[in-house]
């Protein structure tokens, strides 16, 4: 194959099947027509693809027509034209890779050719529909999803700057990976209760999103779904949610003051596939209070760790066990209140709470696993049950309060083995 710039576009010239590819050139600006067909040394070659990358990041670009013919766009083909404003997709078109119009933040206009038999543009839509599988593959500022489509695809808003606001309809069943990317203008957004799962990355850098709602129904949320939203101040997880990919959740979301979890049953990942911890809301030192719902059977393990502003906490008395790490680093949090109901604490639980000054352990508390709690001579540890009871218990203690006093509810007694 050769490559050569003919009328000002550069191609990839096939010599065995006669076709051409457009591929990337620097310079591409104003408006650009692709032919049907380009002449070379005499012979006659079939414009049948645009590459990947093809006029990507072309800052002057403002129109390409795409002919009759194009099969495929590669990936990125588009990507980052900040004046393209308008797209049409004929009907030849049947394979469009990732990215291929991302970060186009004039593009208000996206249509594809009645009679494609791969892609479609429903009901007005301004967004390419992969028709089959009824997934949304690429949006713009102005799409309306139509009731008909079930998945948002990966990256299928990806640095759609302008969005401002987007109706997720009930018929969506899932968000894909990147889906709203950097979508800096979106300041609000209602997951319905029809979707599963949100995609690893789906709401990254959303920076203007204050009003975020997951309904009841979403299963699994991705790794970093909504990292970098920095604007956003509150969160609630609903009793659906069973996974939380690989941690950093909600990292960075610098705003967040308060959360309610109300997830029922919850693993949390926290280390990624390189070892990287990254607990869902790590180190967001802004919230301050988390409260947990009703039916919470367990305080899932690093949940809470390094919330270094959290002041208070409240745990139901549905929950039995805390797992661990789940409140480690908390070190403005200065009284626990543990409910009857908890039988397990795991180790490291409350290890770094530096501003603790009581805790209080209910009686039907059984396991407490070593360096559940740092205990130093200023901490009074309360115990619900009896002299007796404390004794009974202490040897599935561990070493945490070796050597300290326990105020028990009829004296008090001195840890030691």
């Amino acid at each position: 194959m050769v490559e050569e710039v003919i009328n000002g576009i550069k191609y990839r010239l096939d010599a065995e099947n006669l076709t051409a590819e457009v591929t990337y050139k620097e310079d591409y600006e104003g408006d650009i027509v692709i032919p049907e067909a380009v002449k070379f040394n005499g012979v006659s070659y079939r414009v049948t693809s645009i590459g990947d990358e093809a006029f990507a990041s072309c800052k002057l670009l403002k129109t390409v027509a795409i002919p009759d013919g194009v099969t495929s766009i590669g990936y990125d083909a588009f990507s980052y034209c900040p004046f393209l404003t308008s797209i049409t997709i004929p009907d030849s078109v049947t394979s469009i890779k990732d990215n291929a119009f991302s970060g186009c933040e004039s593009l208000t206009s996206i249509v594809v050719a009645e009679g494609n038999s791969v892609y479609d543009s429903r009901e007005n839509c301004n967004a390419i529909i992969e028709t089959s599988a009824n997934t949304l593959i690429c949006g713009c500022q102005n799409t309306i999803i139509p009731n008909s489509v079930t998945s948002i695809g990966n990256r299928a808003f990806l640095s759609c700057g302008s969005l401002a606001t987007i109706t997720i309809p009930e018929s969506v069943r899932s968000i894909g990976d990147y889906a709203f990317v950097n979508c800096e203008s979106l300041t609000s957004i209602t997951i319905p209760e029809s979707v599963t799962s949100i995609g690893d990355k789906a709401f990254q850098g959303c920076c203007k999103l204050a009003d975020l709602t997951i309904s009841d129904g979403v299963t699994t949320i991705g790794t970093f779904a909504f990292k970098d939203c920095k604007t956003l101040t509150s969160v609630t997880i609903p009793s659906s949610v069973k996974s939380i990919g690989k941690g950093g959740t909600f990292q960075r979301c610098t705003s967040l003051k308060l959360v309610q979890w109300d997830a029922i049953n919850c693993v949390i990942e926290t280390v990624d596939s390189e070892g990287n911890y990254y607990p869902p809301f790590y180190n967001i030192s802004s919230i301050k209070n988390f409260t947990f719902g009703n039916n919470v059977k367990f305080i899932p393990a690093c949940l809470c760790c390094g919330l270094s502003g959290l002041t208070s906490i409240f745990i139901p008395d549905s929950v039995t066990s805390i797992g661990e790490c789940a409140f480690e680093d908390c070190t403005s949090l200065k009284a626990i209140a543990i409910p009857e109901s908890v039988m397990i604490i795991e180790k490291r639980a409350f290890t770094g709470c530096k501003s603790l000054k009581i805790i209080s352990i209910p009686s039907n508390v059984i396991i407490i696993e070593d360096g559940a709690f740092d205990i130093n001579p200023y901490i009074t540890i309360r115990y619900d049950g009896t002299v007796k009871q404390c004794k009974n218990r202490y040897g599935y203690w561990g070493d945490v309060f070796y050597g300290r006093k326990i105020y028990c509810s009829d004296g008090d007694v001195l840890i030691s083995f």
